[in-house]
This record gives C-alpha cells, sequence and structure tokens, in this order.
C-alpha cells in the first residue's frame, strides 16, 4: 500500500502542469513542427505565434521541453562517441562483397568536432571568417 503512494506522488511530482494550450504547442514542438506552426495548430493568435520565444519562456513549458529532451550526459556521449566515427567501405567482386574495412569517417569526425567546439564555445560565430590582414582565432584548451 504504502508503495503505490510513493509513487503516485514521484509522478504527480515530476508532472508539468501545463493549460491545454501549452500542452498542444509542446505536443506539436515534438512532434517535429515548427514552434510557429505547434502554436497555431495549438489555438495561439497568428501576432502570437510570429514570437514564439514568449510562449516558450515560460517555467512550465521550458520544464516540459527539458523532460523531452535526452539529458546532458547522453547529448554529450553521442557526441563523443561522433568523434571517433568510422565507416565500413566494402569491396565487391562480381557482384558479391569480397572484403570490408573499417575506415575513420573524417568527414562526420569533423562535424562533431565543429559542433563540440560550438558547445564549448571555443569557436568564433559564423560572423568571425577573418581575413590575411586579421586573421581568424581560435582558442584551443588542452
Amino acid at each position: 500500500m504504502k508503495a503505490k503512494k510513493e509513487a503516485k506522488k514521484k509522478t504527480a511530482k515530476n508532472r508539468v502542469s501545463l493549460k491545454p494550450r501549452q500542452a498542444k504547442l509542446v505536443e506539436g514542438i515534438a512532434d517535429g513542427k515548427s514552434v510557429r506552426r505547434a502554436a497555431l495548430d495549438a489555438g495561439y493568435s497568428p501576432n502570437t505565434a510570429q514570437h514564439p520565444a514568449d510562449l516558450l519562456q515560460t517555467k512550465s513549458v521550458r520544464a516540459a521541453m527539458r523532460a523531452l529532451i535526452a539529458p546532458i550526459e547522453k547529448i554529450a556521449q553521442r557526441i563523443n562517441e561522433g568523434l571517433d566515427a568510422e565507416k565500413t567501405e566494402f569491396a565487391k567482386f562480381e557482384g558479391q562483397i569480397s572484403d570490408s574495412r573499417n575506415c575513420i569517417d573524417f568527414g562526420e569526425r569533423r562535424q562533431y568536432a565543429e559542433l563540440a567546439c560550438k558547445l564549448r564555445e571555443l569557436m568564433p560565430s559564423g560572423d568571425d571568417k577573418g581575413t590575411p590582414d586579421n586573421p581568424m582565432i581560435v582558442r584551443i584548451d588542452c
């Protein structure tokens, strides 16, 4: 009996209290809709949908979005895995696969390294391209 009460407390405590339109908005975003489209589908006015930042900044919506997104540890793990990306190359002879080898996927690793640097704020923004007279400086912490 006590275990059931504790389970109820945990779910009630973790549940985010959203208004019906907010719940539809979060559901729409989770389904892959743009924030604007999700807001319109949830019943918000076109004017409100044009400025979705106001909708997303409420504590309850942010908490609901946080609950949908993978924990930071899992995100970091996937980025680190991407830094070691490999691809399998296959050799064919007369239509049959005769051999396969794992090779470094340099393109994929570059993209993950770029993402990691951006997240750690080690790369300048896209506006900072640098020129021969004013070179771009990238900070690398070792």
